[in-house]
């Protein structure tokens, strides 16, 4: 139940962001459209070290280091029919969230530069870090973890939201 809760109040605060952005409340398949195309985008990143100025957002994410989708791409990972997924994303075109070109769709370059946005993100870092606290105290989950590498990351995600505090 725990896990359930945290997911629909972070579903719910990324589209109170996407709000912001599009100046509407968007519709839960464009909140879940731009999510998968951050997802999509960002895998090649997964996969990598980054250096500090890329991992606080405070810079445009260089567009050599994104994966490109396309509606089909999107469709899939939202579970909606490609039509429906390829109408949303021209709204989105449109609004000048998203952009196309040759090989594919991406978000906006400086998307995740507006305030409101990193401040969506950290915010729901906390929430997921305290969540997963909470069920690895409960029992429920097992960190089968390096645990050198745990305290690493915890205190360099503290340092980020220090940072972040006091900006």
């Amino acid at each position: 139940i725990s896990l359930a809760l945290m997911t629909l109040r972070l579903v719910d605060a990324w589209r109170r962001s996407v709000a912001e952005v599009l100046g509407r409340v968007p519709d839960h398949e464009t909140s879940l459209i731009i999510g998968a195309m951050l997802c999509i985008s960002s895998e090649k990143l997964m996969r990598s070290e980054l250096p500090l100025d890329l991992l606080t957002l405070e810079g445009e994410m260089p567009p050599e280091l994104l994966t490109k989708c396309n509606v089909n791409s999107i469709a899939e990972a939202v579970g909606i029919n490609r039509e429906t997924a390829r109408r949303k994303v021209n709204e989105l075109i449109e609004a000048g969230v998203v952009t196309k070109d040759d090989h594919g769709l991406l978000l906006a370059g400086d998307l995740l530069q507006v305030q409101h946005l990193q401040d969506t993100v950290l915010t729901q870092l906390k929430t997921l870090c305290r969540g997963v606290n909470e069920l690895v105290r409960e029992g429920v989950v097992r960190p089968e973890i390096n645990r050198r590498a745990w305290a690493r990351n915890v205190a360099h995600f503290d340092g980020l939201a220090s940072r972040h505090q006091a900006a």
